[in-house]
């Protein structure tokens, strides 16, 4: 009897989380209602099949190159490191005007608007609680460190990029978290990394002082601790 209280517990709890882990071979297309792709990385509420997601970024592509906002161009380190919006990676003037060689894209759906101009990476990071970006950050390290000069933008320059571009600082500069932060934001004054990935960075803080900025010591620290503090989670409505 005890022991079937103490099951009834479990169930309960499980239930009652609103992450759950989920096969990759059961998740469905929310849009076309086809097998999610194996081996896809699964992130909260984006169930695209890889027709619906090339079809999705399309239609962006086509949004953007029509839709106009405010400029947003930075300068972070001097002819090496620039900090922008989506509308300063489609101004083709000011990307050749700052000899801009390579983008880094922090997000998801924004497009490359001169392939074969510049040599593209694109992060694929959601604004969100959820997110985990300690990967990201030493994908955009690499992509950062092997390339020229660079523009690192999401679609604002606020949060997905400005995390990105803290964490560079914190290891190229070997700043913390706060010194990083703060000499970002006298080049760029509206950077608002959200409160996950400034939570992330604090710990990323404390990882390349552990292993002395060294890269490759880094590199394997991250891999090995993403796999064992945040496990592949689903976010689903129970």
């Amino acid at each position: 009897m005890g022991q079937n209280n103490s099951n009834k517990g479990k169930e309960n709890k499980i239930n009652n989380d609103k992450s759950v882990e989920v096969s990759l071979s059961n998740i469905k297309c929310k849009y076309c209602n086809k097998n999610y792709v194996p081996n896809k990385v699964v992130r909260s509420n984006l169930f695209y099949c890889v027709d619906c997601y090339l079809k999705k970024k399309n239609e962006k592509y086509e949004a953007d190159l029509n839709y106009h906002t405010k400029l947003d161009f930075h300068e972070i380190i001097p002819n090496k490191l620039y900090l922008g919006n989506n509308e300063s990676a489609k101004n083709l003037d000011i990307l050749k005007n700052n000899q801009i060689t390579s983008i880094l894209i922090c997000g998801y759906f924004l497009s490359e608007f001169f392939p074969g101009q510049f040599i593209y990476k694109t992060l694929e990071i959601q604004d969100n609680e959820y997110e985990i970006i300690i990967n990201s950050l030493i994908k955009g390290i690499e992509f950062i460190e092997k390339n020229k000069t660079i523009l690192v933008h999401c679609r604002e320059g606020i949060s997905r990029s400005s995390a990105i571009v803290i964490g560079y600082i914190m290891y190229k500069e070997k700043k913390s978290y706060i010194e990083a932060e703060n000499f970002v934001r006298t080049k760029k004054s509206d950077i608002n990394p959200n409160e996950n990935f400034v939570n992330q960075l604090k710990e990323f803080d404390d990882i390349i002082k552990v292993c002395k900025y060294d890269f490759k010591m880094i590199k394997e620290f991250c891999r090995n601790f993403t796999g064992n503090k945040y496990k592949q989670k689903i976010e689903t409505k129970l």
